[in-house]
């Protein structure tokens, strides 16, 4: 004969046996409330704000790059502005060159041989040869009837006559005044720091 102890009534109405005692219900329910601490705290933790060191270092970074982009923009500005003078006083040197070549070898007035040079009185828009062109300058330039260049007041032209051989038109040293059938012209055009040199040689058969 089989014998079963005794059951309560409670436990008649738990078909599979008794349940969780008030104690387990207590550790599970610490465990649930850890963990959850954990997440919450994990969470704060990753949404927390920035601190004031921190925000110094992200001011003082933006400003070392904005001070590295300004310097590079100011750079980028001054190269642009040196490439436009340059061009400007290589298109006055070419004028200048061209002005010069177009008049005669010799002035028709003077010696055959001989250097002409400025005469006393003249003005450039009475130049009639390479020679009288030997000495010029303007200070800021001026058209060939004497009148100042507008947009041109930055600048300095100047130009030099010399007798050379042919030979050897780019000798460091000239030959002198009338001995030969070669002349070098040379024309300067400055803007501050820019400077632009033309040379160029005509010959009394170019004519």
């Amino acid at each position: 004969m089989f014998l079963f102890p005794a059951r309560s009534q409670a436990d008649e109405l738990l078909p599979f046996g008794p349940g969780p005692t008030l104690q387990q219900n207590m550790t599970v329910m610490n465990k649930y409330s850890m963990t959850a601490s954990r997440a919450l705290r994990a969470r704060c933790d990753a949404c927390r704000g920035v601190t004031l060191v921190e925000l110094l270092v992200v001011i003082v970074l933006s400003g070392l790059a904005v001070s590295a982009l300004m310097l590079g923009l100011q750079s980028g500005l001054q190269a642009l502005e040196n490439r436009h003078s340059l061009r400007r006083c290589a298109l006055l040197a070419e004028d200048i060159m061209s002005e010069v070549r177009s008049k005669a070898f010799a002035d028709p007035e003077t010696p055959a041989g001989a250097f002409g040079g400025l005469e006393e009185g003249d003005i450039r828009k009475d130049f009639d040869d390479v020679d009288d062109y030997d000495g010029f300058s303007n200070a800021p330039p001026m058209s060939i009837e004497g009148a100042p260049m507008a947009g041109y007041a930055s600048m300095a032209i100047s130009v030099s006559v010399e007798n050379v051989l042919g030979a050897s038109p780019d000798a460091p040293t000239p030959e002198p005044d009338g001995s030969t059938d070669f002349k070098r012209i040379r024309v300067t055009v400055s803007a501050g720091s820019t400077v632009v040199n033309l040379n160029s040689v005509v010959s009394r058969y170019d004519k």
